[in-house]
């Protein structure tokens, strides 16, 4: 799908699966996937030139010409793996590249990736090209595809295994074994990154225990901030001022809406957990064995109201079975 000439759209597998690709690699075919209309039904050779390669990929000016011909010849001959329901597909990311001797190339998509370029279906997730472009840290780039996907498919907020988590990010298993090593390396960076009103979004991860984690929840908001700010930058050609204005009115008026949601919500939480701890107690020692871990888990989320109102209110309705008597 294509919606303006500096956006994107990929396949959910793409986003969810370790692509073994580098900064610029990712670059080339981010680039590359603006080219598609939402009509296409195959893919079209894109004729650039070594001057936008370059811009796009952010190479050194020293020996850019090399690594930009490496770039590209790795992109032909790299097998990519990408594990499907039932099958794992291994192809290329490109079927050719030809390069002229005035400085243009063409550059062409295998064709085995049209199921995730072109026959989208409505499992896909949209990306900016230039927000793409601005990430210098792979982990932090592909947390934010992977947090970009989590906002529009899962609502904002999904459980993510750690292990799992790791793969995407190609981090071995001999590697960032400790938790506190993974935090400080990948994810604070990455969260650093993605949150400095530079991006379209605003992320928190945490994990789900304090001990032994296994995994990590994912909470995903749209940034308004960033949204009123590309208003306000916009050209006259690309928004009108009324527009700009309706949009900025909008922005605010969802700003006030989510606050006025968040009181609400914080309120209403506040009585879940004092009923279910209420109820808990009323039970019989037989049953507070049964429910004992529940609690555990409630009592420390409570304790915990640092994580947010939101996180609170996701695992709630994970563990909320045992009080069903509410």
């Amino acid at each position: 799908m294509k919606k303006t000439k500096n956006e994107l759209a990929m396949h959910n597998e793409l986003v969810t699966n370790n692509l073994n690709l580098d900064l610029y690699q990712a670059r080339v075919v981010a680039f590359l996937a603006t080219s598609i209309f939402k009509t296409d039904t195959e893919f079209k050779t894109l004729k650039t030139n070594v001057k936008e390669l370059m811009e796009i990929t952010k190479l050194d000016s020293g020996e850019h010409y090399k690594k930009l011909r490496e770039t590209l010849d790795n992109l032909r001959k790299k097998d990519v793996r990408i594990r499907k329901t039932h099958s794992v597909l291994e192809t290329g990311f490109l079927s050719s590249v030809e390069y002229y001797d005035n400085g243009e190339i063409e550059i062409k998509f295998d064709d085995k990736l049209k199921p995730y370029y072109l026959e989208l279906g409505g499992n896909f997730t949209t990306f900016q090209l230039e927000i793409l472009l601005q990430f210098s840290s792979y982990y932090a780039r592909k947390i934010y595809e992977l947090s970009k996907m989590i906002l529009g498919k899962h609502k904002g907020f999904l459980e993510i295994d750690l292990q799992e988590l790791k793969e995407v990010l190609k981090i071995g298993k001999d590697k960032l074994k400790l938790y506190n090593q993974f935090k400080e390396t990948v994810l604070d960076i990455a969260i650093e990154k993605i949150n400095n009103n530079k991006t379209d979004i605003i992320v928190d991860i945490k994990p789900t225990s304090e001990r032994n984690i296994k995994s990590l929840i994912f909470n995903v908001k749209k940034n308004h901030l960033y949204q009123l700010e590309a208003a306000k930058t916009s050209t006259t050609e690309e928004i009108s001022e009324k527009a700009r204005a309706k949009i900025e009115k909008e922005i605010l008026k969802k700003e006030k809406e989510e606050k006025a949601k968040q009181a609400a919500e914080q309120e209403r939480d506040k009585i879940i957990n004092e009923k279910a701890f209420e109820t808990f107690n009323k039970m019989t020692l037989e049953e507070k064995e049964v429910y004992m871990p529940q609690y555990k888990k409630l009592n420390e989320i409570v304790k915990k109201q640092s994580f947010g109102n939101d996180y609170t209110k996701f695992v709630l309705a994970k563990i909320k079975e045992p009080f069903n008597k509410l």
